[in-house]
């Protein structure tokens, strides 16, 4: 690529941000909205758990992670029974346990929380392992009683 394509494609990604789309973020949003927790990983790595938009029923979190004075956005695995593995740089109910060094996060397709996916990993010093990860479909047929015990999600992928 060369030329003036170059050149527009080079001023639009200069202009990008992964945060793009976040409730507080650009001309139009509400720093009010911005919620953000860090953890101390190790003496390289501060991880960075940032709420980027609240909705209905759960949030979209995305997680930062700064080494050596460069901050970036972590990507995650995401799974679909249709389109199989891909990848995410939204989480949903994202928590962080300092403690163990692993990290939950739970995202929920409807809000009654019937179908969706819950996935855990853990903080190798270098990365997150993936320890763990359901998922469940939408299915309009099965019915869920709304006062009783959701499903336990199936096991699509489990460390070995």
């Amino acid at each position: 690529m060369k030329g003036e394509d170059a050149k527009k494609l080079r001023e639009t990604l200069l202009g990008t941000s992964v945060a793009y789309d976040c409730q507080w973020a650009g001309p139009e949003g509400d720093p009010e909205t911005f919620f953000a927790e860090a953890f101390q990983l190790d003496g390289d790595h501060m991880l960075y758990l940032v709420r980027c938009t609240m909705g209905a029923y759960q949030p979209s979190t995305q997680l930062f992670m700064k080494s050596f004075d460069r901050l970036e956005l972590v990507a995650f695995a995401d799974y679909s029974d249709t389109d199989g593995w891909g990848g995410t740089n939204y989480l949903g109910y994202a928590e962080f346990d300092p403690k163990t060094n692993e990290l939950h996060n739970y995202v929920k397709f409807r809000g009654i929380g019937d179908c969706g996916t819950s996935s855990d990993y853990r903080w190798t010093g270098s990365t997150f392992k993936l320890i763990e990860y359901r998922f469940r479909d939408c299915d309009d047929d099965q019915q869920v009683d709304p006062e009783g015990e959701l499903p336990e999600f199936p096991i699509v992928y489990e460390a070995k």
